[in-house]
Parts: structure tokens; C-alpha cells; sequence
């Protein structure tokens, strides 16, 4: 059953190829016409796949109409778009428009053994057995094609499609092998409408500025430009006037409904980006026949002769009428074949609508967010570098899981050799930081960005102030002592810093237990040692070797022994991680040259070359489309974003992108990555809101994404080594909050005691586990990041007062530790959660949530900062949360009677 409106699509099409003059007869291995380079072939094999193309737009419709179906936006007028499959290889990644039907036919029919209609109409119908999303989302993508699936947020991929071909190119300088051709080209189509997104707009400057410095950027932009969005009209010569012009964009425009001069056009644009690894855009003109999608009432918001008018514009009635008129097909022929096709997608559509749907929230979630962590922390703790894996990894290899990975990021992982360091030295930027904290710093976003070589020339040696924390092969030296704290704590002093035996970790509040990683101690050698969940052991001096999962002994990779600051921790364990693994590329704004406005990945370039540690323009979303592209590339990148406020600018880039790709690409696409956020408030005279943001409610909620906050030196090394393999093996996204605030800080309790330091620890921390400082029986503190010394501190002050505190640092904000955080609840029957973050969708609420889910009945409070923007200056006092007041609360509910049995005697929020 058809409507009224597919029915006069239908009767026009059918006149227009009666009408068609017939030529003389040609065999269809002839070229159409004379001197084309195209046969009768390739046209028969265009049309085909339009036809199979419109006649999918109205299975869909029929099906969603009788309540099997569930996405109706088709592509009918759009089916031009076919020629851009035949001006591409097959081993073009192609990143698509949601009207890209004809395209997607067309392309999988290069690729041996796949069945194009079946896999559409399985992602209409929501079937499990659609080879894509498996019944998560109806999209255009094949991993075989190689075609990426998106959704549809406006003009969301662009970003990624110039990171992929960014990334195409320092995958190849790099060596390492990906599974694209280092001559491919990135097609990117989208229409007219979202050309005017911002996110488009700033995709395509970032490739014109990366391709002005002479780094390839072999991108291909597609307009399809039909002249409208849903209702919205765009001038007949806009996207001609914003985009025909550009210097650096070579620009092409044809009509999509002439197959020959679309053809020749798509191939030129094809054959220039390929041959010169330069962006390109190409203007298609098409148009929009059945309305936006299957509800949409044009006539609502259109007057029937313009409509009518774009009836004869129709692209498939064009390639029927070439076929007839240039004497390979009759009329007769060409209809016959065009009910042949409808007929079998009718046939399959019947077939595919009774298929199973994905009914348990296990099978839909899945994909979301693979787990396999013993893999991981194999990979965490590995000292050699990468090894090729010449195909897939299986699930009894490495743990991996049943996916088995195949045609996975674990087929490109590939050993790549250090980059060694080439002649021709840059200028060194003198700017260097010390140990104060950037007071007085200027941290403007308007600044000069030095332009990203294409060469990998090395910056020479200046003033690194790092140096002293031990950088990769060349460990501090330092001499150890032992001594007790003022809580009589055994400690060790080594190069003048103080460390708790127990940890690799620095002081503690509260008890003589000291601190410790998540698990049970299990012997009174539990004050010299410090023991997470797997069992090894880590000596309190943090050097020397430890413990494997299968019990060998292992030499970490040049851990560093000295103790750093949380800043210094960062730089080294980046070092550390670029020396062993050559997958790694770390980038952002001013993290090249200047080394980050803090200093924290200064020297990274100097040591590792331009080509993996590199900066980029101002642009947040091009930072995270870059970093997007060369996780599909092979890479894990390691973009930084420098100021926890800035990610909102390109937020869609981790929720509506890299989020989505492997839930909806049933893990055959994946976005390995671990974004490094400067983040939180509390700095010392500087700053305002946009360097003192504490919002972090629009990270937590994005499922899958995996959010960490490390609040010292040690675990700052620890999380972040766990985070990178997180991503490597499967394909996570991480988000790594670090506390600006804490970058530099050094002492305690007092000034001068260092108490802040600890080595950088070379053993991983598990996604998910927290830290226990301290065994107070009284109450719990619950905390994270700068609430972390905050807490610490009030607990020494509480201790004074008799009054015995556990302090316990969540260090994973998504996923909560959730077993650990009820276990040390229940440990001393009272919690109060310092969290300074807003008080309204802020952490604590979360905290509150899980403790009541978990059945706890003790006494619950909680200390937040105030819903408001940071003021700058003094004001910042009246809405930040201050150790007097986690104390003040503290101590009030140290007094409220513990819960027994059943009841809870207070809750209070």
C-alpha cells in the first residue's frame, strides 16, 4: 500500500522512461555515449542500485505504517549520491549523510558477499541480526565497505572524518599499519542545511589550516544540497557563495540528476584529493522527494508547485532515461528490471520483519562499554613494547571476550619502532614554569599557536622542570631514610619527601593503618605494605620490582622513583607510556612547544618528535575529531583539553560521537581514547570560571564514557597507565580529570613537608576501585580530587578532637566504586561526602544514590559547593567547599547515633 505522494513519484517515474527517446542499440560493454569513459556496465549497475535504493525508502514507509518498522528518512532524490561510490574505492572510508542509500548499495556490492538490501531493511526492522548496530539504530555503515555508521546529530561527523584523514597520513609516517591504504581518500557527505552548522564550519577550517602547513588532509566533502532542511529553505546559491571561494578548498559542483557529469565530477574530485592529500569540497545539487522523513507533511510548509516542479528532477528517472536513450536498455528493459528490484526487496522485507529483536537490557548494552579486565591490566603492566598481531586476537588469547575482536583496532595494533630523532633544530620556547603554580600567569585564550610541522624535527633541550622527577631511562637517584610521622606512622624519607610505609603513597590522617588500595589486608605486615585487589604488593619505598598476576617478577618501565608532584607524575608517566608503546599521540592546544600552560607535557615533544606529540588549532571539536580519526586509524590518542570549561564547546564530540560508535556499530568501530581535562577549581589567584570550572554532571551521564580524578601523584600514574589500556583493549573512552589546583602542590599538613609527593607508580589502579586513607571507626569521609587534601587535613584537626576518620577517595567518578564505597560505609556506620562539584547534579547525589541502593541505613551527609559560577578573586570562598566546613559537618555528625540492624536513624541531604 502506497500513499498518494509515493504513488505520483511512482507514475512519474514510469512516464518519464516511456517518454525517453530510444537510441540506436549498443552493446552495454560500449561506452554511452561516444568518447565517455563510462560503459553501458556501469550505468546498468548505477541505476541498480538506485532503484534498490528508492524502493528501500518505500519498504521502510510500509513497513513502519504497519508497525514492523521503526525509521522511515529515506533518500529518494538523493540517489544521486551513487556516482560518489563509483569515483571511490571500495577501501575508501566513507563517513555518510543519512540519505546516503544509493551510495551505501553501491559500495557494498564491490565487497564479495554482502547483501546490501538484507542489511538495510535488518536496521529498519531493529533486528538483531543487522550486521551493524544489531538492532541498536537504523544506520548507513558496513565495517567489510568500509563505511563508518552515524547518527544523526547534525554535521557530528565532519570532526572525526578530518582526524581520519589526519591520521591516514601519521599513521603511514609512523608505521603504523592500519587497515585503510595509505593512498585512501575520506569521503564525508552531509547536506546543505548542516553545512552551516558550526560544527561543520570549523571541521572544514581545520582541515584547510592543517592542509595550509603542508600536512595532508586527504579529505573529500560532499554537499548533497537539495535546498532545504526539513523546512527551513537555503538560498539556491549559498553553499556556492560560503564555500566556492575558500583559498585551500578546491571546489567542484555537479548536478546530481545528469549520472554523466556527476560521474566525471565525483571521479576528478576523487583523483585531485588523492593525488595531492589535499580537502576538497564537492557541491552535489539533488533534491528531496517524499518530504524530510515518513511523518513529515510537506505541504504544511511548501506550495505544491514546487514540489511538484522537483518530481522532474527525479535522479533515478535520469540514469533510466541515459540507459534509454543511449540504446543499452528499452524503456520496457528498464522498468522490467526496476519491478525486479522492487519485487526482491519486497520479498526480503517480509523475510526480515519477523526477525528476533534484542529484548534484555544485557543484549542491548553489550556493546556499550566491553570489559575485560584482567586483558587490560596485562597490558597496563607490560614493559615491552607493542608486538605485531598479523590478524585477530581471539577470545582465548587474552581474555578478550567472545567479540574476539575480529576486524577490530586488534588487528591494526602493530609494533612500531621509537621515532629517532632527525637533524634541523627548532628554536626552544623559553617559557618555563616552576613549582609555584602558574600565579601570575597569563592564560588567555587568544594566543599564538605555532604552526604543526609536517617534518619531525626535535625541539633541543631547555629548562625542563621535570627533569629532576626522573624522565624515562635515566631514574632519580635518591637516598632513602626511614623515620615517624607526627600520627606515629612508620615513613620513609626519600630525597627529602616523606612517604607512608604502606603505600607508594605520601601521609595519612587519622590512624597508624596508613593508606591503602581497595581489599583486605590479611596480615599484621599490612603497616609496611600496601595491597589492592589482585594481591600484588608494592614496597613502601615505591621502587624496585612487583608482582605479576602469574607471580613472575617485573622490572617496571623506568618507574619513577623520586617523589613528584600530581604534574610531574602526568609528564612522566606520558613519557614513559610514548617511550614503550608507538600507538600513542598526544596533542591539544599548547601541549607541543609550551608544553601545556602548566607545564604538564613539557619536554614530551623535545623527547618524541612533532609527529606524536604535537599542537593543534583552537578548537575544541577539531581536538576531538582528531582524536576520533586516529582511533579509528589505529592510534590511542591522548587529546588534552585545557580547561575543564572549554569541553562543553565540543561536548557532542564525546556524547553524540565518540560514545555512540561502538554501541552502534556493535563493536566493529571503536574509539579508543583517554582525553586529558585540566579541570576543578581552587587555584590561588587566578582564574574566574572558565579556569576554575567544577561542573562535571554532563561527563558522568554519558553512558559508557569512563570518567577518572586521581588527587595524587602515584595514582595520577596509576589510572592514567590503566585508562590508555582501557582504550587499547577495548576500545574505551576515558575522561581524566586532573586538579589543577593539585599539579604543584607539595605539602600536607604543614609547609615545607612534602607530604604531597609520591613517586609515580608503574602498577595500575582497576576501573573502579578506590583508595582508604586512614581506619577510623567514626565516620567515613567520601571524596574525590582537591576534597581529597581537604579531607585529609580535617581528619588530622578531627583526630585532635578524638574524633577517628576514614577518609576514602572514589578516584573513579563513572563508574562509581560502588562495592567499595558501601563496604567502608558500613565500616563505620556514618558518611559524610565532600564533594566540590555543585551541589545540584553534583557527584554527591550520585554517592547518596548508590548508598541507599546498597541498602545502607546509617547516617548520611553531605558538604558540596553552592550552585553558582566561580567569581574571581576572594568570592571564590563564598560558594567553593573549605576544609571548615567538612570539618564543622564532620564533626556534627560524628554525633548522631550509628543505625542497627534495619533502621536508619538519620539521613540528611
Amino acid at each position: 500500500m502506497i500513499n498518494e505522494r509515493e504513488a505520483e513519484l511512482d507514475r512519474r517515474f514510469r512516464e518519464a522512461v516511456r517518454a525517453a527517446s530510444a537510441g540506436p542499440r549498443r552493446a552495454a560493454t560500449e561506452p554511452v555515449r561516444t568518447g565517455s569513459p563510462y560503459t553501458g556496465v556501469t550505468c546498468l549497475e548505477l541505476f541498480d542500485a538506485q532503484a534498490a535504493s528508492r524502493h528501500l525508502d518505500l519498504a521502510a514507509r510500509r513497513l513502519t505504517a504497519a508497525g514492523r518498522g521503526y525509521y522511515s528518512i529515506g533518500s529518494s532524490g538523493h540517489e544521486g549520491n551513487v556516482v560518489l561510490a563509483a569515483a571511490l574505492r571500495a577501501t575508501d572510508p566513507a563517513l555518510l549523510h543519512y540519505r546516503s542509500g544509493a551510495f551505501f548499495v553501491h559500495r557494498c556490492r564491490q565487497v564479495p558477499g554482502l547483501d546490501p538490501i538484507r542489511d538495510v531493511l535488518l536496521g529498519v526492522v531493529a533486528a538483531a541480526a543487522d550486521p551493524i548496530s544489531g538492532g541498536r539504530h537504523k544506520v548507513f555503515g558496513s565495517h567489510p565497505a568500509s563505511v563508518i555508521p552515524q547518527t544523526s546529530t547534525i554535521a557530528s561527523h565532519l570532526p572525526r572524518a578530518v582526524g581520519l584523514g589526519f591520521a591516514l597520513d601519521r599513521a603511514t609516517r609512523l608505521g603504523l599499519r592500519g587497515e585503510w591504504p595509505s593512498d585512501a581518500v575520506v569521503l564525508c557527505t552531509f547536506g546543505d542545511a548542516s553545512a552551516n552548522h558550526s560544527t561543520a564550519a570549523g571541521a572544514i577550517n581545520a582541515a584547510i589550516h592543517t592542509a595550509y602547513q603542508q600536512v595532508p588532509m586527504p579529505v573529500l566533502f560532499v554537499c548533497e544540497d537539495n535546498g532545504i532542511g526539513i523546512s527551513v529553505p537555503t538560498p539556491g546559491d549559498w553553499i556556492e557563495q560560503a564555500y566556492g571561494s575558500r583559498p585551500g578548498l578546491r571546489y567542484f559542483t555537479a548536478d546530481g540528476a545528469d549520472p554523466l557529469e556527476a560521474l566525471a565530477v565525483s571521479a576528478e574530485a576523487a583523483r585531485w584529493v588523492r593525488e595531492n592529500r589535499r580537502p576538497a569540497f564537492l557541491r552535489l545539487r539533488t533534491v528531496r522527494l517524499l518530504g524530510h522523513a515518513g511523518s513529515d507533511v510537506e505541504s504544511a510548509y511548501r506550495r505544491s508547485t514546487d514540489i511538484t516542479a522537483e518530481l522532474t528532477r527525479d535522479p533515478v528517472a535520469a540514469t533510466a532515461r541515459l540507459l534509454v536513450t543511449a540504446g543499452v536498455a528499452t524503456a520496457e528493459q528498464i522498468l522490467q528490471r526496476y519491478d525486479s528490484i522492487a519485487a526482491q526487496v519486497t520479498e526480503t522485507a517480509a523475510r526480515v520483519s519477523d526477525e528476533p529483536k534484542l529484548t534484555t537490557t544485557a543484549e542491548v548494552i553489550a556493546t556499550l562499554a566491553p570489559a575485560h579486565p584482567r586483558a587490560v591490566r596485562e597490558d597496563a603492566l607490560r614493559v615491552e613494547p607493542l608486538a605485531a598481531i598479523d590478524g585477530p586476537v581471539s577470545a582465548g588469547d587474552s581474555g578478550f571476550g567472545a567479540a574476539g575482536r575480529s576486524g577490530s583496532a586488534y588487528e591494526r595494533t602493530r609494533r612500531v619502532e621509537p621515532i629517532a630523532a632527525t637533524e634541523g633544530p627548532t628554536p626552544a620556547d623559553d617559557n618555563s614554569f616552576g613549582a609555584a603554580g602558574r600565579s601570575g600567569s597569563v592564560h588567555e585564550r587568544t594566543r599564538s599557536v605555532e604552526p604543526t610541522a609536517a617534518t619531525d624535527d626535535p625541539i633541543p633541550a631547555d629548562d625542563n622542570e621535570f627533569s629532576a622527577a626522573g624522565r624515562p631511562g635515566s631514574p632519580q637517584e635518591t637516598s632513602i631514610k626511614e623515620g615517624r610521622n607526627s600520627f606515629g606512622e612508620r615513613v620513609v624519607r626519600a630525597g627529602g619527601s616523606v612517604a607512608a610505609a604502606g603505600s607508594s603513597a605520601a601521609p595519612v590522617g587519622g590512624s597508624a593503618a596508613g593508606i591503602q588500595d581497595m581489599g583486605a589486608r590479611s596480615n599484621s605486615a599490612a603497616a609496611e605494605e600496601s595491597s589492592d585487589v589482585s594481591g600484588r604488593t608494592a614496597a613502601a619505598s615505591g621502587g624496585g620490582g612487583s608482582s605479576t598476576a602469574n607471580g613472575s617478577a617485573r622490572q617496571a618501565d623506568s618507574p619513577g622513583r623520586g617523589a613528584m608532584t600530581l604534574a610531574q607524575s602526568v609528564n612522566h608517566t606520558l613519557a614513559a607510556l610514548l617511550e614503550r608503546d608507538g600507538d600513542l599521540l598526544v596533542f591539544g592546544e599548547d601541549v607541543g612547544r609550551k608544553g601545556g600552560v602548566y607545564g604538564v607535557t613539557k619536554g614530551l615533544q623535545k623527547t618524541f618528535g612533532r609527529r606524536r606529540v604535537f599542537d593543534t588549532l583552537l578548537d575544541e571539536q577539531s581536538v576531538l575529531g582528531t582524536a576520533l580519526g586516529a582511533g579509528l586509524a589505529g592510534f590511542v590518542p591522548i587529546p588534552e583539553i585545557q580547561y575543564l570549561a572549554y569541553v562543553h564547546n565540543a561536548l557532542d564530540q564525546i556524547r553524540g560521537e565518540a560514545a555512540t560508535l561502538q554501541f552502534f556499530s556493535a563493536g566493529r568501530y571503536r574509539n579508543p581514547m583517554v582525553v586529558r581535562i585540566a579541570g576543578y577549581a581552587y587555584q590561588k589567584g587566578f582564574g574566574g570560571h572558565f579556569h576554575n570550572d567544577d561542573s562535571i554532571a554532563a561527563l558522568r551521564d554519558i553512558p559508557g564514557v569512563v570518567v577518572a580524578s586521581p588527587a595524587r601523584a602515584d595514582d595520577a600514574a596509576a589510572m592514567l597507565r590503566i585508562c590508555v589500556s582501557a582504550a587499547r583493549i577495548d576500545g574505551r573512552v576515558c575522561v581524566y580529570l586532573e586538579p589543577i589546583a593539585l599539579y604543584h602542590t607539595r605539602d600536607l599538613y604543614e609547609s615545607g613537608d612534602d607530604g604531597w609527593l609520591a613517586p609515580a607508580s608503574a602498577d595500575p589502579v582497576d576501573i573502579g576501585r578506590a583508595r582508604i586513607y586512614g581506619d577510623g571507626t567514626d565516620l567515613t569521609i567520601v571524596t574525590f580530587a582537591n576534597g581529597v587534601r581537604m579531607s585529609l587535613r580535617a581528619a588530622r584537626r578531627l583526630a585532635e578532637r578524638g574524633i577517628a576518620a576514614r577518609v576514602l577517595d572514589l578516584r573513579w567518578l563513572s563508574p562509581l566504586p560502588l562495592d567499595d564505597l558501601l563496604d567502608q560505609a558500613r565500616a563505620t556506620g556514618r558518611v559524610l561526602i565532600a564533594d566540590e562539584t555543585r551541589r545540584s547534579g553534583g557527584v554527591s547525589e550520585s554517592v547518596c544514590a548508590a548508598l541507599l541502593d546498597g541498602g545502607f541505613t546509617g547516617p548520611i551527609a553531605r558538604v558540596t559547593s553552592v550552585d553558582s559560577f566561580v567569581p574571581l578573586g576572594p568570592a571564590t570562598a563564598a560558594v567553593l567547599l573549605d576544609e571548615q566546613t567538612i570539618e564543622a559537618a564532620a564533626e556534627k555528625l560524628a554525633g548522631v547515633p550509628t543505625a542497627r540492624h534495619d533502621e536508619r536513624t538519620d539521613v540528611r541531604f
